[in-house]
Parts: structure tokens; C-alpha cells; sequence
């Protein structure tokens, strides 16, 4: 590993050799495209701001009170956009379950 963030090797999950499985990923992503390192750069960049921008509109919709914090922690949590979805589809459970006991 050439370094890299010090987040990137916070978060990371051991491999069956001691490797961080993160950083292999991301090294075999950007080893089957040479040549292309602004293209994955602004690849990456934009798959971050898209994540901000998800997590800022769910803080919002929780601020408001239009969702429950139980969908923001959904959110944040290392699954991301799929706990965001995953909380989405139990919330509307929930409350559908609620509107036909009422």
C-alpha cells in the first residue's frame, strides 16, 4: 500500500492474509483501468458528493420531522444508500401497518 488516507485504513476489514479487503478492491479497480486515473478521480469524487447529498437531504427530511432518526442512522451507517433504502421500506411497513389499525 502506497498510504493512502488514514481513514481508508480505519475502516478497514481484514482479509483471510492480513490485507485491508478495502484497499484491494480499490487497487483492482484502478489497476484494470491504466490510464484513466482523472476518470476515476472524478468518478470517485462524484459517488462522494452524491453520499453528502444524500445524507444532508435525509438530516433535513429528520429536522423537519418528515422522517425518523432511525432513517438518518440507517444512512450513516458503513452500508450507506442501501441502509437508507432498507430503513425507507421498513418505515413505510411500519406505517402502513398503523393506518390499518386506525
Amino acid at each position: 500500500m502506497d498510504g493512502g488516507p488514514i481513514l481508508a485504513h480505519t475502516l478497514c476489514t481484514r482479509g483471510p492474509r492480513g490485507r485491508c479487503a478495502n484497499n484491494r478492491l480499490m487497487e483492482s479497480a484502478t489497476e484494470r483501468t491504466p490510464g484513466m486515473e482523472r476518470a476515476t478521480f472524478y468518478f470517485g469524487l462524484a459517488h462522494g458528493i452524491g453520499f453528502i447529498a444524500l445524507a444532508i437531504g435525509v438530516w433535513i427530511a429528520v429536522l423537519r420531522h418528515e422522517a425518523p432518526w432511525t432513517l438518518l442512522a440507517a444512512t450513516l451507517t458503513p452500508v450507506g444508500p442501501v441502509g437508507s433504502v432498507i430503513a425507507i421500506h421498513f418505515i413505510e411497513r411500519r406505517w402502513a401497518r398503523e393506518s390499518l389499525r386506525t
